[in-house]
């Protein structure tokens, strides 16, 4: 569970740092302004940057089960194995882009955004 807190900090670590000088307030801190988007703009920033995070663990995923069913050797289990580690992280995919297009859609209905 360590391991696993420390390389979430390490991910989110330049998200959120902060360089603040005394003189000049939070509005400037590190010599930025703070962000003039709104709020439904860093949320679909936020969605696409989770997006791609989940993009590039699901081409890791289809590599390690291909190295997987490759290096089987003809043992069922093993091969099985690989073929389940396929299919969870083609579904795992899926799941997170059908995600990502309801909410997009649940905000363009909300905005009034049609194509």
């Amino acid at each position: 569970m360590k391991k696993i807190s420390t390389f979430l900090m390490l991910l989110l670590l330049p998200i959120i740092r902060v360089q603040a000088d005394w003189g000049q307030g939070l509005a400037t801190a590190g010599g930025f302004s703070l962000p003039k988007a709104t709020p439904e703009n860093i949320l679909e920033e936020f969605m696409l940057w989770i997006l791609s995070i989940l993009a590039i663990v699901a081409a890791l995923a289809f590599v390690i089960s291909g190295i997987m069913f490759l290096t089987s050797g003809g043992n069922t289990e093993q091969t099985t194995r690989a073929k389940d580690f396929i299919k969870y992280s083609i579904i795992g995919l899926a799941v997170a882009l059908s995600g990502y297009i309801i909410i997009v859609f649940i905000n363009s209905v909300l905005l009034g955004y049609y194509w």
